[in-house]
């Protein structure tokens, strides 16, 4: 299932669900879950990863500020940890953005600002995700 998302017009505060990639299959596994999480996955090698890393950490910076909980965390896929949760997503490539919230997970494939916090905001049911097609 592959969501339509709209495309955003130029108004302030308008929708960038169209760089999210609703991922059905992880839907609800966070049950309770009192903020979004911002997880992304990285490698040492990777000459994209620190401006993501940087783009990514920013933005829930300012997410904080705007009163949105979030966590971020940065999953080094050379370690144990980072290839055993890039493995549970299946993660094969970096950077890779993933939003997880109590109600959603997406895959992000734009890292500003307006983007992540709608991510957030749907991943966690603050925000209403548009209507999906089969696919």
């Amino acid at each position: 299932i592959t969501a339509n998302f709209p495309t955003p017009n130029t108004s302030e505060g308008a929708a960038e669900l169209k760089h999210m990639v609703y991922m059905p299959e992880k839907a609800g596994t966070i049950p309770g879950f009192l903020m979004a999480r911002i997880e992304l996955f990285t490698s040492p090698m990777c000459p994209y990863c620190p401006p993501a890393k940087k783009a990514l950490s920013e933005a829930a910076v300012a997410l904080k500020a705007e009163g949105l909980p979030v966590e971020y965390v940065n999953y080094d896929t050379t370690s144990a940890e980072g290839l055993e949760k890039a493995r549970e997503y299946e993660v094969t490539s970096v950077p890779t953005a993933i939003v997880v919230g109590s109600s959603y997970r997406f895959l992000l494939d734009a890292f500003n600002l307006p983007t992540v916090r709608d991510a957030c905001l749907v991943a966690d049911g603050k925000k209403q995700l548009p209507e999906t097609n089969g696919g």
